[in-house]
Formats: structure tokens, sequence, C-alpha cells
């Protein structure tokens, strides 16, 4: 059974790790598309310049004004660093290592966009045209311009917009822990304030259980409401008005239970008509009712009739109520230890799972072995836990669940005695 802190911290880790996911994928997805838009970009640039340059030619024929526009060009255009041109018999280019460059890849692939070195290389053919008055002849292709690109440029805007998403994603990062922090928080504040009122319960069902002043029993159910004011989630002050109301319900049957013989005369255990009137009769149908878990574990002195035969029954009956005070002390105030018949005794521990109970009564079986009766070798008990709902899907009839409780201390036996079994 794992925290709620433990499973909350997972599932942010998730949300998170995901979430990044989907950004960084996002992204890379974007820039591509920006990559290709910037392509397509400079394609139109070069089809431009292409254009003008084909006009130029056809109007002018001095190839030192050919020469000079190209300079011209490389300053005036953000990141173009070289160009080439070849038109009919004509060939220029500028500067001499990066437009003999240009002149290669144009010359072998006449048309496409192409990367080398550093730099975006654009080409596209030259077309001659023939006018009439009507229409335009568009001839074959009489030439190649060719112009590079720094891939600086490229990066001078797709830099920044990496920058920016992964600022704008470590902010939502520390947004979202802040929120989940407070949160977070607030459910601890909320956690101990329902502990502090479940110990103060405890306390109360353990001052009704031993018939305590009505008044002090008053008192303590004020401090409890008290604790009760300091809780603001919704879903807690209606788990915690459902224990206000299950102590207020035990205070009553408390009252009409005092004026019934409830204990067993020798170890001061409840015994079974409290066990049919009280826990079968009022409590069990709630607890159904609601699934809160418990458990019922069935104890069993080892080797009880042997101490009976040797030391005589005044020995049996000062280690069965040795038993029953450990019980009493070591256990909480809402367990029911109930003499069951003999030596054996029955535990209903509420709001306990199977481990939990196997560790409490862990707890007695190791501080009883340790008791000395003043006889030649230390007393054991085996026991068998059962509980709702592990074992079973209904706690009614109780009897179910006392069974398997009680074949599993059956099998603690067979198993060499002094032991807990829970399977």
């Amino acid at each position: 059974m794992q925290s709620l802190k433990l499973y909350v911290i997972k599932r942010v880790v998730f949300v998170i790790v995901m979430s990044l996911s989907i950004i960084f994928i996002f992204q890379y997805f974007m820039i591509e598309r920006a990559k290709e838009l910037h392509l397509k970009n400079l394609q139109h640039l070069t089809l431009l310049l292409e254009r003008n340059f084909s006009i130029l030619m056809d109007l002018y024929s001095s190839p030192a004004l050919i020469r000079y526009n190209i300079q011209k060009l490389r300053e005036e255009v953000p990141g173009l660093t070289a160009v080439y041109i070849r038109y009919g018999k004509h060939v220029y280019f500028y500067p001499q290592k990066g437009g003999e460059r240009v002149g290669d890849i144009c010359n072998a692939y006449k048309s496409g966009v192409f990367e080398d070195n550093g730099t975006v290389v654009v080409c596209v053919p030259i077309k001659s045209e023939y006018a009439s008055e009507f229409v335009v002849f568009e001839s074959s292709p009489s030439g190649v311009f060719g112009v590079a690109f720094d891939e600086k440029v490229q990066d001078s805007y797709l830099v920044p917009w990496e920058a920016g998403t992964v600022v704008v994603s470590v902010f939502l990062i520390i947004l979202g822990g802040l929120v989940v922090f407070t949160s977070w928080s607030e459910v601890m504040q909320n956690f101990k304030a329902m502990f502090r009122f479940v110990k103060k319960m405890e306390q109360i069902v353990e001052r009704i259980s031993r018939n305590s002043n009505p008044e002090k029993v008053k008192i303590q159910k004020e401090k409890l409401l008290k604790y009760a004011r300091g809780i603001t989630i919704k879903e807690f002050k209606q788990i915690v008005s459902l224990i206000a109301y299950l102590v207020e319900k035990l205070h009553e049957f408390a009252k009409k239970a005092s004026n019934l013989a409830m204990k067993d005369p020798l170890t001061g255990l409840f015994n079974r008509n409290y066990l049919r009137v009280f826990v079968e009769g009022k409590l069990l149908a709630l607890w159904h009712r609601h699934r809160f878990p418990f458990s019922v574990a069935m104890i069993d002195l080892d080797n009880f009739k042997r101490i009976n035969d040797t030391y005589g029954h005044g020995k049996g009956d000062e280690v069965l109520k040795g038993l029953a005070e450990l019980l009493q002390s070591t256990l909480r105030g809402s367990d029911i230890a109930v003499r069951f018949g003999g030596e054996e005794i029955l535990v209903v521990m509420p709001y306990t799972d199977k481990e939990s109970a196997k560790k409490a009564l862990e707890r007695v079986r190791k501080l009883f072995k340790e008791l000395d009766f003043e006889i030649s070798q230390p007393v054991t008990f085996s026991a068998g836990i059962a509980s709702f709902p592990d074992d079973v899907e209904s706690v009614i009839p109780l009897e179910r669940l006392i069974k398997i409780a009680d074949e599993r201390l059956y099998r603690a036996k067979k198993m060499g005695k002094d032991r807990i079994v829970i399977d």
C-alpha cells in the first residue's frame, strides 16, 4: 500500500515528463517547418534576383556593369556570400573562391537547393524569351544563376526561438511546481489536523470503553471538534464528520452496554455477549456499509493444557490474565479483545489491514514471550488473522471471518506454534 505522497509525486513526475516531451517534440517539428519555409523563401528570393539580372543582361552587354551589380548585390542582401551567373557564353561570379564553388554545384545540378560547408546554395535556370505583340514564347534554358547564403542567417532567428521555447518551458515547470507545492502543503496541513483528530478520537474511544466520567468525555469531544475546524478540504471534512458520528454512536452504545454484563470476570476482557450485542449488532453493519477495512485475530496459548496439568489451574489463570493485560496495554484503545472461550482470545481491530494487524500482534507476541511466569520455559501463543475486504466480500455474518482466522490459527499450530499466520 503506497502513501499518498508517493502516489502524487509519481503522477506529477509523469505529467512533467510527458509535458516536456510534447513541448520539445512540437518544437522540433516547428523548427523543421521553419527551416523548410526559410529555404522556400531563399528560392523565391533567388528567382527574383535571376529575373533582375536577366533583364539587366538583356539591356546592357557591359561585363563591368554586370560585375559591379553582382558586388553591390552581395553587399545589399543579408547573408548572401557568393553569386555565380552563366548566361550564354558569358560567366560572372563573385567572390573568386565562393563564386567558383557555386558554379561547380549549379553546373552539375542545374536547379535546386543544396547545403555546402555552412552555406545554402540555390540554383535556378536562366531562360531567354521572345515576345510578339500577343504572346511570349519561352525558349530552352540558356544559362544558370546561382547564389550562396550563409546558414547563420537561419540561426539568427531560429536560436532565439529555441531559447524562448526553453525559457517558457522552464517557467511553466516552475509555475507547475509552485502550484503542486502549495497544494501539497495544504493537503499535508489537513493530514496533520486529521491525525490530531484521530489521536484525540482514540482517547475518547478509550475513555468510553473504560466507562469514563461522561463530563470528561464531553470535554474531549469539544477538543475533537476544535481539531476538526482546522481541516479545509471537503473530502477530509466528510471523513472527519463520519468519524465524529461514529464516536457519538459509540458513546451511545457504551451507555446502553454499561448495564449489561459484557466482561469476562477472570481476564477483564470483553465476553462473547459483548461481541454479539455491540460488535455484531451495532458496528458490523456500519463497517460493511462504508467498507472500512478491519481485521480479526484468533489467539490461542501454546501448550496451555500442559501448563494446567503440570502447574495447576491457578498458574493457567495467571498466564491467561498476563496475556489479557498485555493485550489491553499494548493494543490501541479502539481494538476490541474478547475472551472467546477457554484459552482462546479474539481481537477485533477496526481500520486495520492484515499486515498492520500482524505487526501489532508480533509486538505483543515478543513481549509476552519475555514475561516470567516462574515455570521452566517461556510461554508463547499462536494466532491466525483474517481481514475485510481482503478475505471476504461481506462481513455479515462475522462467523465467516472468524472461521478463516481460526483455520489460520490451526495452520500456525501445525507449523510449530509461536507464530502468526495471515494467509
